[in-house]
């Protein structure tokens, strides 16, 4: 199963990795360098740590820096993991924590800091990489990235961060074919990928690849375009054949699930997130889940 950071869409890599109806990424950016920087800071604003993957799940500090996290509160969650860490300075999750906050600050140098640290404590975790993969993009450090998101996919194959990581930072060091073979993997793995930045990457190598009906590339790309024109009917008869050809992928789910939303069937768009979170494992749009609740009137 793809393994995203969880919680990253909440627009969506979610933002982010997916282009939905309802959440958009940042397309106008004014240059290439600006506008796959503006992909990376949307994968580190939708990172939201989930309780059960911290050591402390169930301290007060833990459970209070995890909510101050996702409220955006970083003051308290700071204070709340120093506080873990100075009670057990050798827990590589509560570095890590502090990372992810220190990274959605903004400020990346003390972020990559306490990922480095999380390594030293534990070199076998490949979120830590990840992320500190993605603290090293956001300084425009590509090389050291690249190490990075592939040292976190050696440790855990399925990590897609690090896929479309990598192939974001190929892209800048102008490794157009590594780039495109992540691309790949990233299709492979049942996700889309920001049309702009395929057709960006297509002019900029010169390669062209080509859709047909029979594509599964084809239908989600066109979902997508139509989803975003206000199409909703055409946008859900692609996603549903998205889901003919790929039944065990969650995403295309997901994005029906979005453009239910938009027509205000929310009793199909609970539908398809039940079953998007039965393949994935978890709910990879926290967001829209809350904005479904409320317009439906229902908590599940």
């Amino acid at each position: 199963m793809a393994k995203l950071n969880y919680g990253i869409i909440t627009a969506i890599f979610a933002g982010a990795l997916f282009l939905s109806p309802h959440f958009v990424y940042a397309e106008t950016a004014g240059n290439q360098d600006d506008f796959i920087q503006a992909i990376f800071t949307q994968i580190i604003s939708d990172f939201t740590p989930m309780a059960h993957m911290s050591p402390n799940h169930g301290s007060i500090n833990d459970v209070r820096g995890l909510i101050s996290i996702k409220q955006g509160n970083f003051t308290q969650a700071i204070t709340d993991f120093n506080e873990l860490i100075k009670a057990d300075p050798n827990y590589s999750y509560n570095y890590f924590l502090r990372g992810v906050v220190y990274s959605k600050q903004g400020n990346f140098a003390q972020a990559i800091s306490d990922y480095t640290k999380s390594v030293e404590i534990n070199p076998k975790d490949a979120e830590f990489y990840c992320n500190r993969g993605l603290g090293y993009a956001k300084q425009s450090n590509f090389v050291q990235a690249i190490s990075d998101f592939t040292k976190a996919m050696e440790l855990d194959s399925d990590i897609l961060n690090a896929y479309y990581g990598r192939g974001l930072a190929y892209y800048m060091v102008k490794e157009y074919d590594k780039s495109w073979a992540d691309v790949h993997k990233i299709h492979d793995l049942g996700v889309e990928i920001d049309p702009k930045f395929i057709e960006n990457l297509k002019k900029i190598s010169g390669t062209v690849v080509e859709m047909d009906s029979h594509d599964i590339e084809f239908y989600r790309h066109r979902a997508s375009e139509d989803a975003k024109q206000g199409n909703y009917v055409q946008a859900i008869a692609d996603y549903t054949k998205v889901i003919e050809m790929k039944p065990d992928g969650y995403s295309a789910y997901s994005l029906r699930a979005e453009v239910y939303y938009a027509l205000k069937e929310y009793d199909k768009a609970w539908i398809d997130v039940h079953k998007a979170r039965d393949l994935a494992g978890f709910d990879s749009w926290p967001k829209f889940i809350e904005d479904l609740k409320k317009a439906s009137g229902r908590e599940n």
